[in-house]
Formats: C-alpha cells, structure tokens, sequence
C-alpha cells in the first residue's frame, strides 16, 4: 500500500532495491487541470467581451445600457411607417432596450411580422383605468357629444372647400365674436361695413349670398336683435371658433 502511495507521490522502487523518480501522475494532472482552467477563463473572457469593457484601472466593468421608455407608442405623431421603422431599428439594437405603452387595442396591427420581430416585444397588461386627463389637455376639447363633434368636423370641410374670400367673410364673424364674447352675434350693418373695408363684399346682395351658403352648411344662424336689425352668429364655442380658424388658417 505504501508503495501505491509512493508510486503515486513518483518515487518507485527499481529492481536493484533503490529508490528511482518515476513520472509524476499527479503532477501531470494538475498541469492539465491548470490548463484546463486556464482556457475556461480565456473562453470566459472571451464570451464577456461584447458585454464589458475595460476600465480606468484595467478592471472589466459591465458594459452600459440604454434603456428608453416611450408612452404612447401608437400615438398619432408616430404612426407613420418611417417612425415606426426607426424605433424599430433603434429596439433591435445590442444594449438598447425599448418599453413602451399603448393605448389603442389593435396597437400591434401597427407592425408586420418583420417589423415586430424588431421589436421583440415581451407583452404586459399594465391597464390603470386612469383617465386621460394628461393625454388630453394637449388636445383641442371641441364638443362633448359625437353629435356636435360631427358638426365641428362637417364645419372644416365646407369651409376648406369654399373660396378663400367666403372663408375669410366667416373669419371676420368668428373674430369678432371671439373679441366680444358678451355679444351673441354681430349685428348685418356692421358686420357689412367690416367685409365692406376689407373688401370681401362689394355689397349686401353679395354678402347675403355668402351668409345663405353658410347658414344652409351650418355655419352660421340669423336672428332678429332688439332694434329689429339681423344679427349674424356662429353656432359654436369660443374655443371651437379658434380651432376653426386654426384649421383654416393657410388653406
């Protein structure tokens, strides 16, 4: 048994009873498993390359990420195709991670299957129910009823489909309401004397017409103020008025 754990240590008795220095096996193996360990690192070194980097005092460090959080992400101004395949490009880089929200639920018909493999989205339902009290303010609030937004909505298309000079006989109508906001309407002779000197009437036979072409579109109503003259309103809010001049502001 002895002999075992010499020939083990490298000590092995010769024929002639002395002592010779025979390979070292455990030697051996610990040379092969210095070796061993030694390409692991390497390889481990290897394989964490891409994800560390070297600093200042020659320590590897965790490379940096970016992580960008979007709200909204099918929101109005990034529907577009360019948008979308830029922040597509942006999510499938290494290191960049996108989270983003959505709003809408058919939000993932925005993607085709090529574009969503971009993104590589690991989906959360995050629902709060929380009003889109934020979201909103930024909005125009025209009207609360689908009816009446309907209307704002019909009252855009007939004025961009008119003359510039009858869009710009309501203009007058709608500003001057918007600066007298007391005064439900603006009475026919002056509203005449302002077309008048700005020259979108030549007379009230002309402005007349422009004011039967609106009040058939509904743009406009008439009614008899209390010295019996016409007085010419806009059915609308002030601040549905200056989202209407807004939109035709440039047409």
């Amino acid at each position: 048994m002895m002999h075992r754990v010499d020939d083990a240590a490298g000590d092995r008795p010769s024929g002639d009873g002395q002592t010779r220095s025979g390979p070292r096996r455990t030697a051996r193996r610990t040379s092969s498993a210095g070796a061993a360990n030694a390409n692991a690192e390497k390889r481990t070194d290897l394989s964490l390359a891409p994800l560390a980097e070297r600093g200042a005092d020659g320590d590897f460090q965790p490379a940096k990420r970016l992580y960008i959080v979007l709200h909204n992400i099918d929101g109005a101004q990034l529907r577009s195709p360019e948008a979308q395949a830029v922040l597509g490009e942006l999510a499938s880089m290494p290191r960049v991670h996108l989270i983003a929200s959505v709003d809408h639920v058919n939000a993932p018909l925005l993607w085709s299957k090529r574009e969503a493999a971009r993104f590589n989205w690991v989906w959360r339902k995050a629902t709060t129910f929380a009003p889109y009290a934020v979201e909103t303010s930024f909005a125009p609030q025209l009207l609360a009823s689908r009816g009446e937004e309907r209307h704002i909505r019909g009252a855009v298309n007939v004025l961009k489909s008119l003359t510039s000079n009858a869009r710009d006989i309501f203009r007058v109508l709608a500003e001057y309401q918007l600066a007298n906001p007391e005064e439900k309407g603006m009475g026919f002779h002056a509203f005449y004397t302002e077309c008048r000197s700005q020259f979108l009437a030549t007379s009230e036979v002309t402005l007349r017409s422009h004011l039967t072409e609106f009040v058939d579109h509904e743009l406009t109503r008439t009614r008899k103020g209390s010295d019996g003259e016409d007085v010419v309103h806009a059915p609308f809010e002030s601040d549905v008025l200056a989202q209407l001049l807004k939109e035709i502001q440039g047409v």
